[in-house]
């Protein structure tokens, strides 16, 4: 893996892709067993965070962490955000132009900028 060759020290101890059902309880178990102490989670929109509170609180220890499409951008398959989107605070418009598919995703988090673009506020 890129990550791997990137930080040669870092222990992964497993991996999934994120194609699954959030009560899918088979990855919670995995993970749970894994004794892992850092849980990077990488979901779309919502899930990340659904998940992350559905699986955490059956965990003695571990630290969750969302990093959104943080792994994509390491491993090369998607640009980082240009800086000047951001500052814009239109990172999500910027997602959205260079990944169409991620519409159907967005959920709740478009709504607001969706209805500003429309003149729906």
């Amino acid at each position: 893996m890129e990550i791997e060759r990137q930080f040669p020290k870092l222990i992964i101890v497993g991996y999934h892709h994120c194609a699954f059902e959030l009560t899918d309880t088979l990855i919670a178990e995995n993970v749970r067993r894994s004794d892992a102490d850092i849980v990077f989670v990488s979901l779309n929109g919502n899930e990340q965070e659904q998940w992350i509170a559905n699986t955490s609180a059956s965990r003695k220890k571990g630290l969750f962490i969302g990093v959104g499409e943080r792994f994509d951008i390491l491993a090369g398959k998607m640009k980082r955000v240009l800086d000047q989107w951001v500052k814009l605070n239109l990172d999500w418009l910027y997602r959205m132009l260079a990944r169409p598919s991620c519409i159907k995703h967005a959920g709740k988090g478009v709504s607001i900028p969706a209805k500003i673009i429309l003149g729906k506020v």
